[in-house]
């Protein structure tokens, strides 16, 4: 687990400098401390790795705008996977983005009172999220659970997120951070649709729940 992490930490690497236009620098190198485009790393136990914008008022925010959530599966996962079909994929994919977005809503909203918008404002925070090197271990394709999976783990999933300004498209936050869903070390677990999902959930409340905190934190000073 612990060569699983340091693998997963040169990726996260390489994928930050590139969001950030730095991608020429050697993966495997400790993380900038700042980025090219001037945000500096914050060190935070919560999260793999973080970075704020110098002087980011994150009080003046007050609403939160889910601008976009992108997911795309681990490499290889489709030619692993064989009897998962392109629209299975998909439907795997929209499920995912759909449950971002409701799991998000339900923690900000109805949680920690921050009204999630539809529309840019001057108080509204964007969020722009990309849920890459989704594993699913066993993935529920057929109709009816004809078939019954065991595994110890249902996968992992890494979140890339950016908290930007609505208006002005301004980087505020950035983030990255790699999750797996619980591992079983001494039984297996039945791995259907349902139970991926609400691992799933589970890691996305993680997410919604760090981001809660912070913004009520700021709004309460």
């Amino acid at each position: 687990m612990r060569q699983d992490r340091h693998y997963y930490r040169i990726g996260l690497l390489a994928v930050m400098l590139a969001l950030a236009g730095c991608a020429t620098q050697p993966a495997g190198t400790p993380y900038a401390e700042k980025t090219v485009d001037g945000l500096k790393r914050v060190k935070t136990p919560r999260v793999d790795v973080a970075y704020v914008r110098p002087g980011a008022d994150f009080s003046r925010y007050h609403k939160v705008m889910i601008k976009s959530v992108e997911v795309r599966f681990v490499k290889d996962w489709a030619k692993e996977h064989r009897g998962v079909t392109p629209a299975d994929q998909e439907r795997i994919k929209q499920g995912l983005a759909k449950l971002f977005r409701k799991v998000f809503k339900d923690e900000l909203q109805n949680k920690g009172g921050i009204p999630v918008v539809d529309k840019p404002g001057p108080d509204v925070l964007a969020i722009n999220a990309q849920l890459i090197d989704l594993d699913v271990n066993a993935p529920d394709t057929l109709p009816g659970g004809r078939v019954t999976t065991y595994v110890t783990s249902a996968g992992s999933v890494t979140l890339l997120g950016e908290l930007t300004d609505s208006v002005s498209g301004e980087i505020l936050a950035r983030v990255a951070d790699h999750r797996e869903a619980r591992r079983y070390v001494d039984h297996f677990e039945i791995a259907n649709r349902v139970t991926n999902s609400m691992e799933a959930r589970r890691v996305l409340r993680y997410w919604a729940d760090l981001l809660r905190r912070h913004l009520n934190a700021v709004k309460s000073g």
